[in-house]
This record gives C-alpha cells, structure tokens and sequence, in this order.
C-alpha cells in the first residue's frame, strides 16, 4: 500500500560519512521503526552515465554474504 511506501521522508539523516562516484552515504534512523541503516544515495545522472559499472558493483554487494558487506534492504526513489 502506499502508506508502507518507503520514501525519504521516512528517514532521519545523520552527516555524510562517505563519498564516491555514485553518491553519498549516510547514517539513517528509520523513523517508524527506529532500524538503524546507512542510506546511499545515488545521482540519477552518475548512475546512467556509467550504468554498467553501477549494475556490476550491484551485483557484487547483493551476491556477498560476508559480514563486513552492507546488505540491500531496499531501493526507492
């Protein structure tokens, strides 16, 4: 349903801890459950002008299972 949406507004943001080519990382809380996570968010621009890439590096973090690997909750826009 719409109200489950996960959307932004969901998440409250702590100060960026990391950069690279696709974007920012941060420290999230989400808010309606207060699951710590770390939210990366991507440049739509980046993401298209080296799509490959970013499918690869996709591919390698939800294929590890290692312990020091971030897991993928989700994706949303």
């Amino acid at each position: 349903t719409e109200d489950r949406k996960c959307k932004i507004d969901n998440f409250q943001l702590g100060l960026c801890c990391s950069e690279d080519i696709f974007g920012k990382t941060y420290p999230a809380r989400h808010i309606p459950t207060g699951f710590v996570v770390c939210l990366k968010i991507i440049s739509k621009r980046e993401m298209q002008h080296d799509l490959d890439k970013f499918i690869e590096c996709l591919k390698i973090q939800v294929w590890q299972n290692k312990e020091y690997i971030v897991d993928i909750y989700g994706i949303f826009e």
